[in-house]
């Protein structure tokens, strides 16, 4: 074999296996998720302060992120996050509050996004109303109006009487919208960094508010405060509790 196809060989052998690796690494299925035990071991070798006693349930975004809700020795409810990357299961965060928060699965895709909570059964919550708003806008320049944009106040509403726990898809029709303000946002920036900054501007949250079974707003008294550790591979975005006065600026 000459020297020049000896090289030839080499490269191609080289890229097949590079090939292989990211394959394998990347792309393979994943395997069975850890059980209970296992992953109340994990989670308590990895965060002692969350004292991890029951897994409450596995509930899986997709097939690569699932969301596993806990409660520990001292009967707080937390709530933790499993991802499935370099050939095994991972936990990149873990808490003992349990309050809703979203969780982007992947942050550029916002029909990822679930809204996840585990509320302690001792707080005085029947039920949540999400919602998504934005507050109107406008922009006047010499006394010119260029932009006019309506309020907006979507809402969804989800029952906890049944389990304390839940990961809630934000709604299609939420995603969409979202789409479409960072396709404005991006062409209003001439940044590209600030382009990609994200939907949620100064006009835009999600937000909650809990009712009690009499259908009056209620508030968490436990479930507040806790622990989180992360391995910050993993993206939130914080939602805000709101109250009837604040919805009623968007009607």
């Amino acid at each position: 074999m000459t020297k020049k196809r000896f090289k030839i060989v080499i490269s191609v052998v080289a890229i097949i296996t590079s090939f292989v690796i990211v394959y394998t690494i990347y792309f393979t299925k994943p395997s069975d998720f850890p059980t209970n035990e296992q992953l109340i071991i994990e989670m308590n070798n990895l965060f002692p302060e969350g004292k991890v006693s029951k897994i409450q349930d596995k509930l899986y975004l997709n097939e690569k992120n699932v969301f596993v809700p806990f409660i520990s020795e001292n009967d707080t409810y937390g709530t933790s996050y499993w991802v499935w990357k370099k050939r095994q299961w991972s936990m990149v965060s873990i808490d003992t509050e349990g309050g809703p928060i979203m969780w982007q699965a992947n942050k550029k895709d916002p029909h990822s996004y679930y809204i996840v909570w585990n509320i302690d059964s001792d707080e005085q919550v029947a039920y949540i109303d999400f919602y998504l708003t934005k507050k109107r806008s406008y922009s006047v320049k010499e006394g010119v109006h260029h932009y006019y944009r309506p309020s907006i106040l979507l809402k969804q509403n989800v029952s906890i009487l049944e389990e304390p726990y839940g990961a809630m898809p934000i709604p299609f029709e939420w995603s969409t919208f979202m789409e479409g303000e960072k396709e404005i946002e991006s062409a209003k920036s001439s940044n590209t960094l600030l382009g990609q900054f994200y939907y949620f501007n100064r006009y835009m949250l999600i937000g909650y508010i809990l009712y009690d079974e009499n259908h009056k707003e209620t508030a968490l008294q436990k479930s507040v405060n806790g622990h989180r550790f992360s391995t910050g591979n993993i993206d939130f975005e914080y939602i805000f509790r709101l109250n009837e006065n604040e919805i009623k600026e968007y009607n």
